[in-house]
């Protein structure tokens, strides 16, 4: 049998990406025979289980920083010397591994949402500079040209060591059908929201000032006050602590036209409830959010920083935007008043979702650990 060991050193709350791909990967694995060593310093031992995966829990150093950090990476480093496993998949936090699977771009980022270059005492820029210039990796699996293009020019790394696979969806969950339009009917009575009102929403894993949530807001009360489109409601998805946000939602008057509702285990729910998705980001690698508003028939507005932009096609790609209020006003007034353009511009998504579900995607995955394993 066919030993894999995935490392990522966070995996307790299953809601955001990584953990997700992580426990998709260990199911796949696991179904076609393979035994599955996960491990993670924060873990949730029955998820993993249910995933057909082995949990291992390695020690957490106490003090933040750099170190903390690199000592998962020793732990790491250990137990492949005792598991020997014919394939290792690192998640941003180990050394030496045979795939790379990086979700962030951190020096990208931070240049991008503040404006200045990434402090050199960062822990996650640190560890992030060490892997790519040492470069111990087979193969680095980005999930989007965006990060591919980066840490090509930053660091160097060649093309034959960079593949883009694309994050996937849960097509059984982020899908339109009979059943989804009934929790959409429940999702929106729970919400507050009727049959008049057309719903926007941004919907993510936290870090309102990267997802830029400023020009969210800004653009409601635009629409709002400015359009007077009082019919439309917002909901922001996510967790963040900074309460700015809910002081600017009221200096701009638009209490209760604007709600901050927190993560939820069934999110595609807040799919269902939502008419227009809107992530004006300033950088999102990826935007796992996106192609599940897509798959669940929704005209989504990204910036062009985002990743999973890449996916559009047709006309959905008219709705590409700089990070400029302007330019996200004049699009989505157009989607508000036309309820058809609407349905025909989230029919297009959807059936581009569809090339990007859990099992395509999967496939992709596989046919990397074939090729790597078969060269071991």
């Amino acid at each position: 049998m066919t030993t894999v060991l995935i490392a990522v050193r966070i995996l307790k709350s299953t809601q955001s990406g990584t953990p997700r791909l992580v426990l998709q990967h260990t199911r796949y694995l696991s179904n076609k025979g393979y035994k599955v060593y996960v491990v993670a310093q924060r873990i949730n031992r029955k998820a993993i289980k249910a995933h057909g995966g082995i949990p291992v829990k390695v020690p957490i150093w106490p003090v933040k920083g750099y170190f903390h950090r690199k000592f998962f990476a020793l732990q790491t480093r250990i137990l492949q010397k005792f598991y020997k496993p014919d394939l290792t998949l690192g998640h941003g936090d180990i050394f030496d591994q045979d795939i790379l699977y990086l979700h962030n771009c951190i020096d990208l980022a931070h240049e991008l949402t503040y404006e200045k270059p990434l402090p050199q005492k960062n822990a996650v820029g640190q560890i992030h500079a060490k892997q790519l210039k040492e470069q111990k990796f087979k193969l680095l699996v980005c999930n989007s040209k965006i990060m591919q293009q980066d840490v090509g020019q930053r660091f160097g790394v060649p093309e034959s060591k960079l593949k883009v696979i694309y994050p996937e969806h849960d097509e059984q969950r982020f899908t339109i059908n009979e059943k989804t339009k009934e929790k959409r009917v429940e999702q929106r009575k729970l919400m507050g929201y009727d049959d008049r009102n057309v719903v926007i929403s941004l919907i993510t894993s936290g870090d309102f000032k990267k997802r830029n949530v400023q020009l969210l807001l800004d653009l409601i009360e635009i629409l709002y006050h400015k359009h007077d489109l009082k019919h439309i409601r917002c909901f922001i998805a996510g967790k963040n602590k900074d309460s700015y946000y809910q002081q600017e939602v009221e200096d701009k008057k638009l209490k209760g036209i604007v709600t901050f509702q927190s993560s939820i285990p069934n999110v595609e729910n807040y799919y269902f409830a939502t008419d227009i998705f809107v992530l004006p980001a300033w950088i999102e690698e990826f935007g796992r959010s996106v192609v599940e508003a897509m798959a669940c028939g929704l005209p989504v507005l990204v910036s062009e920083r985002v990743g999973s932009s890449e996916l559009l096609e047709g006309p959905s790609r008219n709705y590409i935007l700089p990070p400029k209020v302007e330019l996200y006003e004049h699009k989505i007034v157009e989607l508000i008043k036309d309820g058809e353009k609407r349905k025909a511009i989230g029919q297009n998504n959807a059936e581009t979702a569809a090339k990007y579900n859990s099992m395509r995607q999967n496939e992709k995955h596989n046919a990397v650990f074939i090729s790597l394993a078969d060269k071991a």
